[in-house]
């Protein structure tokens, strides 16, 4: 083994060449048959050309590897990723020493001919062990074709499992090498607000990327608000479980945000710069002993650092103020200004907005001169708007005010449209929560000279439509003066499309059918007329004229689906698809909505479409508000434009629940205010009087009551705690949990959360406006009586849920003043324990539930042995036979008395469904056994033949009834 020409083909086998001595098999370098090597010498050489074989696939990995990486580059699904590709840097840096190596050990073969082969193998050993478990990691990575989070999980497991120094140096290096991807990551969007992830790797996710000039570019404040809330989230499986935990992995997110959010207020200048320290220990953490720790402890302290900037952008913004605005126009806090808004006459919607103006004119004059909290009102005033929006809208006649018109023409009711007209509600529709949306249109030729005419036109298919029902919430009908071309210059919008034309190449003849074809599709508009096909579908259908045509469009919030319905008897939906309008821009989750006719390019002759019928109707409608007769107040909401960065914490879901509570305490407070103005007439009789004057004292007693809790007990105290932990608040996180608990306060407080106590709540509240009715009319008698029974029951039903509420569920403080007021003499309690002891007494005459069930229970037992006795037992005397039977039907008279004292105990008491299950199957038993005595008496008796003989030697007849 002296030859330099074998030791030089050994020497280039190690770098992954094989030659004529040494060949390459699946399994890995070989030695070809030669016969001058013996048998010690080959196993020699086969150990050590192991490393060469690793070293060969380990090239070809990395080489691959940069190509696809740089061939592919942002393709998800072909790309690599730039996590392998850091991966693949670092192995080759690994195989550049080792090469390195192997020109050592040349040079010292050359120095040295005669070293012999267990040299070379004992200075290549320790590089056999680190190319072989670099070896196994490429071939778990390809074969599993391993990216991102489970990469790094992957090398971090394999150091954590590495034996010796050498080897986990090796795999720390690997592990930095892919790490070092997802730090300058990590830096990249916790930093600068940048999502550097070109192979969506990174655990952030962008959800929206159709305009991404937009997202990028952080000069743009009006993009801010969509951003915190729906265009990044969090995901799961993208996250390194071994590097970081979730929460880490959360705060992130947020850091991420929050820097975007302050760049584009510009906050964030300067930022970077202070922050450097806490970016080189980031790029440095695998570098060190615990990088978990580091990373943990940079994470929080840059989350730290962008909550504060947060805070103190929230506090430069007049947050107390806002707040106090709020206060005073949702939760009812200017009583002056409500007093003036509910003085107007009539309760309908134009007087409410009336009103409403009238009220802020009033406020805008007396601020002037007054102090700063009152001209802060005045200034918050201009931002908050009163509107109507109607839960249901049904247009059988188009000659309305809320409808507005443009393009087309009204005849008889109905809308008569031709392309590039539209029609429009004037309010704005619920359509963030369940909805079902329904118009009916008719084609009308534009011929006038009848059937021939029409005929004529549908010989040639000239007639068609294409009818557009749009949802847009930004762009106000004022800034619409004329029809547009298209639907996409709406802006941000949900349109669905429906095409009805029939095409000339269908129809044969002038007698023969037409067909048409009807295509529903489904888009989405983001501004700048860009538009996105969420679905599409077509039909093909008789054309049958004069036929009028349903579309029907149904939403389901639950699920995030929207269905299009074709035709008044479909059952099935035409076209449908997954959307979330919660990440529209809705305000309040209200929407204008309208119809568009554009142009239909394939018809020379496009009729007029007559709209015949349109309607909007929200799954949603609160029982509180059939049940009181107030729909007006449910239809009314406050819209507040909330400065800017406001919205951050003040989100339109906070809106819609600042809006139930102003809808519930506006109810509540015009209902105080109309008992109060209420005068009774003297035209009744003395006793009438005194009941009408009696049950007006108990109505206006009990909702004053309710409503100073609500207003003072609730409302200001909650209101006054949110004040103190906004003053005494650190962080941005702080600020948020407060107000959370803020409106989870007066949510619990208000009985929101307590459905059964409002509907009882709203039964009161019923009762009161209808004895306003009733005495205005003057109406006495049963009816008022009627009406304070009730009333009293349902006070004694809200006072017994407060108590429950108050012992056994939720610790409400608040709760033990409103009892001590309504129960101050202990009236409600004392006629409910009079009520007790009646129902007590009545049971104890009757028999208490259980002594009556095991009473009818032992009766069928016996009964059934008494009987078993009678009729089973085959020696019996005649005397015995009477004795029993009379038994029998005494118990039987005994078990009618528990039934009896049965029913009446079901008819006075109260019971619950167990008891009541007890007595109904005890009642039951009796009576099948009963009925089974009775059936057996009826039967005629039979003697058995082998008892014959016996009954004639004793002379003693067999009992009839035995068998």
């Amino acid at each position: 083994m002296s030859d330099v020409g074998v030791m030089h083909e050994l020497l280039f086998a190690l770098l992954g060449y094989t030659g004529g001595l040494v060949v390459e098999t699946p399994e890995g370098f070989t030695l070809a048959p030669q016969s001058f090597i013996t048998e010690g010498e080959r196993q020699l050489l086969e150990k050590t050309l192991k490393v060469g074989f690793y070293c060969k696939k380990l090239s070809d990995f990395t080489a691959t590897l940069r190509r696809r990486h740089f061939a592919n580059a942002g393709t998800e699904t072909t790309s690599p990723g730039h996590y392998a590709y850091g991966l693949a840097v670092r192995i080759e840096s690994a195989l550049e020493k080792f090469r390195e190596k192997v020109l050592e050990l040349e040079d010292e073969v050359l120095e040295k001919p005669s070293l012999p082969l267990a040299y070379l193998l004992a200075k290549l050993e320790e590089d056999t062990v680190l190319l072989g478990v670099l070896h196994r990691l490429m071939t778990q990575v390809t074969t599993r074709s391993l990216r991102g989070a489970a990469l790094l999980d992957l090398l971090w497991q394999a150091v954590a499992c590495a034996g010796g120094p050498s080897l986990q140096r090796c795999l720390a290096e690997q592990l930095e090498g892919a790490g070092q991807v997802w730090v300058n990551q990590l830096v990249a969007w916790m930093v600068y607000g940048r999502l550097a992830d070109p192979d969506h790797e990174f655990f952030v996710q962008r959800l929206d990327t159709s305009d991404q000039r937009s997202v990028e570019d952080l000069s743009l404040p009006g993009e801010a608000l969509q951003e915190w809330h729906h265009l990044f989230q969090l995901r799961e499986e993208a996250v390194p479980r071994t590097v970081i935990t979730r929460n880490a992995a959360e705060k992130v997110l947020f850091t991420g945000k929050a820097v975007r959010v302050l760049i584009r207020s510009h906050c964030w200048s300067g930022q970077e710069e202070h922050l450097q320290r806490h970016v080189d220990t980031l790029r440095s953490c695998f570098s060190c002993k615990s990088p978990c720790n580091v990373l943990e402890r940079c994470i929080g302290e840059l989350k730290e650092n962008a909550n504060a900037q947060l805070l103190e952008l929230l506090k430069r913004s007049r947050l107390v103020q806002t707040l106090q605005a709020m206060k005073g126009f949702y939760l009812l806090g200017y009583g002056a200004f409500y007093q003036t808004l509910l003085d107007v006459e009539g309760t309908s919607p134009q007087a409410l907005l009336d009103g409403w103006e009238k009220a802020l004119a009033e406020m805008e004059s007396t601020a002037t001169g007054a102090s700063a909290r009152d001209t802060s009102s005045a200034v918050h005033c201009h931002a908050v708007r009163l509107q109507l929006v109607p839960r249901s809208v049904d247009l059988h006649s188009f000659d309305d005010e809320n409808v507005k018109v443009m393009g087309g023409r009204l005849e008889n009711g109905l809308v008569l449209m031709s392309p590039r007209s539209m029609v429009w509600l004037q309010t704005k529709v619920r359509i963030s929560s369940s909805f079902q949306h329904v118009f009916n249109f008719q084609l009308r030729p534009k011929h006038r000279g009848g059937s021939a005419a029409s005929t004529a036109s549908r010989a040639f298919g000239e007639y068609g439509t294409r009818l557009a029902l749009c949802f847009q919430p930004n762009r106000r009908l004022q800034e619409i003066v004329e029809p547009l071309e298209t639907w996409r210059s709406l802006g941000e919008c949900l349109a669905v499309e429906v095409t009805y034309c029939v095409l000339p190449h269908l129809q044969h003849r002038a007698s023969a059918e037409s067909t048409a074809e009807v295509t529903v599709s489904i888009f989405t508009a983001s501004g700048e007329q860009k538009a996105a096909q969420l679905a599409t579908t077509t039909l093909s259908m008789p054309d049958v004229q004069p036929m009028i045509h349903m579309v029907r469009v149904w939403y389901d919030s639950e699920k995030g689906q929207l269905e299009v319905f074709f035709g008044s008897d479909a059952v099935t939906p035409c076209c449908s698809c997954q959307l979330d309008l919660k990440h529209f821009s809705l305000e309040m989750g209200c929407s204008y909505v309208g119809l568009c006719c554009l142009p239909l390019e394939l018809a020379h002759n496009e009729p007029f479409v007559r709209i015949m019928t349109w309607r909007h109707q929200t799954k949603e409608r609160l029982d509180f508000e059939e049940q009181t007769a107030m729909v007006t107040f449910s239809d009314l909401t406050l819209s507040y434009q909330v400065p800017w960065p406001l919205p951050l914490i003040i989100t339109q879901s906070c809106l819609q629940r600042y809006n139930r509570f102003f809808q519930q305490l506006l109810t509540y407070r015009r209902t105080a205010l109309d008992l109060q103005r209420f005068r009774l007439d003297g035209t009744s009789s003395v006793e009438t009087a005194r009941a009408r004057w009696a049950f007006k004292a108990q109505l206006q007693f009990f909702w004053s009551q309710v409503l100073q809790y609500f207003l003072q007990d609730v409302v200001e105290a909650s209101h006054q705690k949110l004040m103190d932990a906004v003053a005494a608040s650190q962080t941005f996180d702080e600020v948020t949990r407060a107000h959370e608990e803020f409106m989870s306060t007066v949510s619990t407080h208000l009985f929101l959360k307590a459905p059964e106590l409002h509907k009882e709540l709203a039964n009161a509240l019923r009762i009161a406006n209808v004895f306003r009715q009733v005495a205005a009319q003057g109406d006495s008698g049963a009816p008022l009586k009627r009406m304070q029974e009730e009333f009293v029951e349902s006070v004694k039903a809200v006072i017994s849920m407060m108590q429950s509420i108050h012992r056994h569920g939720r610790v409400m403080p608040l709760l033990e003043q409103l009892l001590a007021r309504l129960e101050y003499n202990g009236y409600f309690e004392t006629e409910q324990l009079q009520e007790d002891l009646q129902q007590l007494e009545n049971r104890l005459e009757l028999g208490l539930v259980y002594d009556l069930v095991a009473f009818l229970f032992l009766s069928s037992v016996k009964l059934l042995i008494l009987m078993y006795f009678l009729f089973e037992q085959a020696y019996i005397m005649r005397l015995d036979v009477r004795f029993l039977t009379m038994a029998v039907a005494a118990v039987v008279v005994e078990s009618v008395c528990g039934i009896i004292n049965v029913l009446q105990t079901m008819k006075l008491a109260t019971l619950n469904v167990t008891e009541t299950i007890l007595l109904l199957a005890s009642v039951v038993s009796v009576l099948t056994v009963a009925s089974y005595f009775v059936v057996e008496e009826l039967l005629p008796s039979e003697i058995r033949p082998e008892l014959g003989y016996l009954s004639t030697l004793t002379e003693v007849p067999e009992p009839r009834h035995h068998r």
